[in-house]
């Protein structure tokens, strides 16, 4: 259960209005007690729901760049795979409907003793952990409590003393304003440089390699990893969001997909096996297209070692062409042979 000091600070950053001064790509920061910058972005200026979000250190930090830019030039698949692709905590504000049974009674016990009631609509308050390629859950840990309490605690105070006093908000990848709690002053810093998280790669053995290195290559495969939209339970404590690997052979306009039964940011041996299997199946292709930066990663080390040519590209016109069919229903979408 969240702490009394979490649930007054909740309702103070509601009540201040921030999401109407501060634009998510805004960012600002607390020092952290282990020395890491938890990295902050308000959402709700533009109409989507409102959160403080937290995203902590260098890679909290990539994660946040990965899934906000460029936007324009992703396609909605690769648009949300990256905002699925993502480690932040958050303080999210919904509507009453869509509280747990659990988080009502926390919330209904803070209010009787507290004398502070969220009466808004979407005003009541959720402290969640998320994680990539899974649902967010309520965060359990003492730890991380404190970071949204820091955190909450420096939008209100970036609201109240020092919004106006600070230079207009940089552009990000430039600088941010900072506080450090332990002596209470802020200063303005340079975000570090971007880069990438850490996508992850094929897993393979000898058996897999020698089973690409040794084949006869001919075909060209269009491949992309592709995520679907909602979360399915598994036998743990979370719901993941399902992963496949769209294949689409050239010359034969044939569609296959493998699944990948565990979570993307898991155990990929046996998705990297099914992968190979396929390609056998079919015909160990010569050269392999993408054009995502998740596709490109999972494959650039199995591709190297067996052989394979893998090339990045801005369009996969037969993976593409499947998709638009597929979602139409439209009847021509029967002339590929699609397991």
């Amino acid at each position: 259960m969240a702490s009394d000091r979490l649930y007054k600070l909740a309702s103070d950053f509601y009540k201040s209005k921030l999401w109407h001064k501060v634009a998510s790509y805004e960012l600002f920061g607390v020092r952290l007690p282990n020395g890491e910058i938890g990295y902050c972005s308000i959402m709700g200026k533009h109409g989507e729901s409102v959160s403080l979000d937290v995203y902590v250190g260098s890679e909290g930090l990539a994660h946040y760049r990965q899934a906000t830019f460029p936007i324009e030039s992703l396609t909605e698949n690769e648009y949300f795979f990256r905002a699925m692709d993502k480690k932040y905590l958050s303080c999210a504000f919904t509507s009453k409907g869509l509280m747990s049974e659990e988080d009502l009674a926390a919330e209904k016990n803070f209010s009787r003793l507290n004398k502070i009631r969220f009466t808004a609509t979407k005003s009541h308050p959720r402290f969640l952990k998320c994680q990539p390629m899974l649902e967010p859950i309520n965060i359990t840990k003492r730890k991380e409590e404190e970071i949204l309490e820091l955190a909450l605690e420096t939008a209100l105070e970036l609201g109240e003393k020092y919004l106006n006093k600070l230079p207009q908000f940089p552009p990000l990848r430039k600088k941010f304003p900072l506080r450090t709690p332990s002596s209470g002053k802020w200063s303005m810093e340079w975000l570090p440089p971007n880069r990438h998280p850490k996508y992850p790669g094929a897993v393979f053995g000898k058996r897999e390699l020698d089973k690409l290195s040794k084949a006869n290559k001919s075909k060209v495969l269009e491949c992309e990893l592709f995520i679907l939209s909602q979360p399915f339970e598994t036998t743990s404590d979370f719901e993941h969001f399902a992963v496949v690997m769209l294949m689409y052979y050239q010359n034969e306009k044939m569609v296959d997909a493998v699944p990948m039964t565990l979570t993307y940011r898991g155990d990929l041996k046996p998705f990297t096996k099914s992968f190979v299997n396929t390609c056998v199946k079919y015909g160990v292709p010569k050269k392999i297209l993408v054009r995502t930066e998740h596709t490109f990663y999972f494959l650039e080390e199995l591709c190297e070692a067996a052989g394979i040519e893998l090339c990045e590209v801005e369009e996969l016109p037969g993976i593409e062409n499947f998709n638009e069919k597929l979602l139409s229903n439209d009847d021509d979408a029967e002339e590929y042979d699609y397991e």
